[in-house]
């Protein structure tokens, strides 16, 4: 028995015409309860706000959970009201030392307790210790559903862009969850992702994304018309330069206590995924970034949005809501990511973002961008995330490129003219959708066209560590 089916075997009046459980702990309202409720085929539904309770359209034999708010009197005339509390947890623990512990680690001891059988009596004095073990077990439990999930998508050689998209996220969050708990990523899992992703996104299907409609767009240079689409009085679109789904897995736990309501949609980065033509599609559309040789960003967000009142920002230069008088939209860069990516020395033959994601956790400690956004978010500005392109641990291939190179540390791919000297070329090419004459040279597989002794974080491939990016709608 798992600790959902005990929960509710333990609960009294299952069997009443009208149940409302009111939770007091936050458990039965969390998406692992949930589930286990869906897959279990029990009709439910969780009831968070007040005013809801006040429609009674609760059906029969239907349990209704809902957080610690008062019950309308008419509807607990009319209903069994079954409390569940911090006492009613099957956790050998005191109620009073359970209220101490936030909920994701209250679930953890539960899958720590079902899952270990020998899970002792939880104590003041070795809560730290158990809590760490539960989380650590409860993550690698989380790991391995992971990869059996990204094994069985990517073993489907036909795969469209929305699959291409959730394997990307997938992985993003599963080399996030490696470092996490401290193992390293499935070298055999990353080799069929990109067995299957690679024939996708080298073939014409890719291009569909760009025909989507503004409201379904899966490309980068989509973002400003989303968002004018929107027209909201303050708007702040804020980039994380080099921010892949493992980066923004990492951001996400630093922003956690903002508390942010979002939506999240994974996005393409334009190919090849450098910062000069990726970033600048964010600001200038398409087809711009591969005309331009530098970034003109503040112009072209300035020529696209002329009817409103902007500053472009970077890291540390919003103090307080001084900075944001009479504006109506701001933009911040943040290069956080790219800059630590590029700085990080690994050993050679490194596979793993450990030692990036320890600089980068390290740096965002002290960071001031928590406070920025927040300053943000209390001005009333509604604010977007998002990100230009992802990054990849890449060896050196022995080939030098630096003639067609875009960026001095991009060694993943340039950008050439189409030409019979191209042809003669050994290496990789794409063509480069809707724009003639240029074509994109891909260093093979996770390479980097530099000396074979070098290892280094690099961008500008068709992994989905690179192109598969976040774009992040904050509600409140």
């Amino acid at each position: 028995m798992n600790w959902q089916q005990t929960i509710l075997y333990n609960l009294n009046n299952l069997g009443a015409k009208r149940l409302i459980i009111q939770d007091k702990t936050g458990i039965l309202l969390r998406t692992e309860f949930a589930s286990f409720l869906s897959t279990s085929d029990i009709q439910y539904c969780i009831c968070i706000i007040p005013e809801h309770l006040l429609e009674n359209k609760f059906i029969d034999n239907e349990i209704v959970i809902i957080p610690d708010i008062e019950i309308p009197s008419f509807i607990a005339e009319k209903s069994t009201i079954q409390e569940f509390d911090f006492r009613h947890l099957p956790l050998h623990i005191d109620a009073e030392l359970a209220k101490t512990l936030d909920t994701d680690d209250l679930i953890a001891l539960l899958y720590f307790q079902n899952t270990e059988k020998s899970i002792k009596n939880i104590n003041e004095y070795n809560i730290t210790e158990c809590v760490h073990e539960a989380q650590v077990s409860f993550k690698k439990s989380e790991l391995a559903q992971l990869k059996h999930k990204i094994y069985a998508i990517s073993a489907d050689k036909a795969c469209d862009y929305d699959q291409v998209l959730l394997i990307g996220e997938l992985w993003g969050q599963y080399v996030h969850q490696c470092w996490k708990v401290g193992v390293k990523p499935s070298d055999s899992l990353k080799e069929q992702i990109d067995d299957t992703t690679f024939p996708f996104v080298k073939g014409s299907d890719w291009q569909n994304i760009f025909h989507l409609t503004v409201n379904n767009f899966k490309s980068v240079d989509r973002i400003r018309d989303y968002i004018k689409q929107k027209g909201y009085n303050k708007t702040a679109l804020i980039c994380f330069d080099g921010m892949g789904i493992a980066e923004w897995e990492l951001l996400k736990e630093y922003l956690s206590p903002l508390n942010l309501e979002y939506q999240q949609r994974n996005i393409f980065s334009l190919i090849p995924s450098t910062t000069l033509v990726s970033r600048s599609a964010i600001y200038s559309g398409y087809e711009e970034p591969y005309k331009d040789k530098t970034l003109n960003e503040e112009k072209q967000l300035q020529k696209f949005f002329a009817e409103r009142n902007i500053a472009f920002y970077r890291e540390g230069d919003i103090h307080d809501s001084e900075k944001l008088l009479g504006l109506d939209f701001v933009s911040i860069v943040y290069l956080v990511f790219d800059k630590l990516g590029h700085a990080t020395n690994f050993p050679h033959g490194e596979t793993t973002k450990d030692l990036y994601f320890e600089n980068v956790s390290k740096y965002l400690e002290k960071s001031s961008i928590l406070n920025e956004l927040k300053i943000l978010a209390e001005d009333g500005f509604s604010i977007f995330l998002c990100s230009d392109h992802g990054c990849v641990v890449a060896s050196g291939n022995g080939q030098k490129l630096e003639k067609y190179l875009i960026e001095k540390n991009c060694k993943r791919a340039g950008i050439a003219k189409d030409s019979s000297l191209i042809e003669n070329l050994d290496i990789e090419k794409m063509q480069v959708p809707f724009i003639d004459n240029k074509v994109v040279l891909l260093a093979e597989k996770r390479t980097i066209f530099t000396s074979k002794k070098l290892t280094e974080i690099s961008h500008g491939g068709i992994t989905v560590d690179e192109i598969v990016i976040p774009f992040i709608e904050v509600i409140s």
